[in-house]
């Protein structure tokens, strides 16, 4: 084994939240959003502008332009209905509301993604043998706050 490997990070623990922001306190009550599948790419490569003239006899040339808008969609399996938290019934109140709440998706790397949107939802095609899914997409009202993990100090060795 390499001596100088580093670890790696697994997905698992990655957990996606919502909070609702108490009108007289200003405190926000986080609530999980349990079954997440799949997440979004957050970011992504800027469209590239042509610059080539025709002084350019070798190759054309390009400057970097604005960043792609950000799609924010979640993919969930479904909870058993009989469940009064069910995932469904949680993001269905707050779509069927229009409601525009804090989101927090936090890696499993301790990366944070924090912003405010309203959520909506689509019902996935059943598969046979498959599980049951729906896909929340969020019309973002913010900015994406990226947070990275406070490093300790002996994460700087080797």
């Amino acid at each position: 084994m390499d001596p100088n490997a580093q670890v790696q990070v697994a997905t698992m623990g990655t957990k996606l939240e919502y909070g609702i922001t108490d009108d007289t306190t200003q405190a926000v009550t986080w609530t999980r959003v349990y079954g997440l599948a799949s997440t979004p790419d957050f970011g992504g490569e800027p469209n590239k502008i042509d610059t080539t003239t025709l002084d350019n006899t070798v190759a054309e040339t390009q400057t970097l332009g604005l960043m792609p808008a950000v799609e924010v969609s979640y993919e969930f399996n479904v909870m058993a209905l009989s469940n009064a938290n069910a995932n469904i019934r949680l993001i269905k109140t707050l779509a069927d509301a229009k409601s525009k709440v804090k989101w927090r998706l936090t890696k499993a790397s301790g990366i944070t993604f924090e912003y405010e949107a309203v959520p909506t939802i689509s019902y996935s095609a059943d598969e046979q043998g498959g599980i049951e899914k729906f896909v929340m997409y969020h019309d973002l009202k913010s900015d994406i706050t990226i947070t990275l993990p406070t490093a300790s100090a002996g994460d700087n060795e080797g």
